[in-house]
């Protein structure tokens, strides 16, 4: 059985979602961080440009190419400090994340059932298939996503943001 749509829809919406919310953040306020700690929207596009080439393809491929392979957590909050995040552009980190993200989407169609049901360890979940490993990162996606509202809503409230 190929992926589920479901699962496929999510990996198509968080690049329009990012797209989305930092239309109504003005550029001064792409670096402003929760009060509660987390990422900016800087480091949002950052991070996922690079959990999708790291994280999401580089697995993918693992997966398919060698037999249950040890699949290493990706160290996001090290590497936001070690690749200076807040430094970066946030249009040239959404635009490589869109890019990438794309490049996934176009992989996640070709799966065979094959491939989805080949097997890897993954941290605290143990021996996972394909398809589930799919489904975590779509659960990834969805945590960005109200990471994202909730920041846009604190922007909101502290007057950052434009009208």
């Amino acid at each position: 059985m190929p992926l589920d749509q479901p699962t496929i829809e999510s990996f198509r919406l968080l690049p329009l979602h990012l797209r989305r919310v930092a239309l109504g953040i003005p550029t001064r306020c792409q670096t402003a961080r929760p009060a509660g700690g987390g990422f900016s929207l800087v480091e949002h596009a950052c991070h996922l440009r690079d959990f999708e080439r790291e994280g999401v393809q580089l697995r993918i491929e693992r997966a398919i190419r060698e037999s249950e392979p040890e699949l290493a957590e990706f160290p996001g909050d090290r590497l936001a400090v070690e690749r200076d995040y807040q430094k970066q552009e946030f249009g040239a980190a959404l635009r490589g994340f869109e890019r990438s993200r794309n490049e996934t989407v176009r992989l996640l169609a070709r799966l065979s059932d094959e491939q989805l049901e080949r097997s890897a360890r993954f941290g605290g979940e143990g021996r996972v298939s394909l398809r589930r490993l799919l489904r975590l990162f779509a659960e990834h996606d969805a945590s960005h996503r109200a990471e994202l509202d909730r920041l846009v809503v604190e922007l909101s409230a502290t007057g950052l943001r434009r009208a």
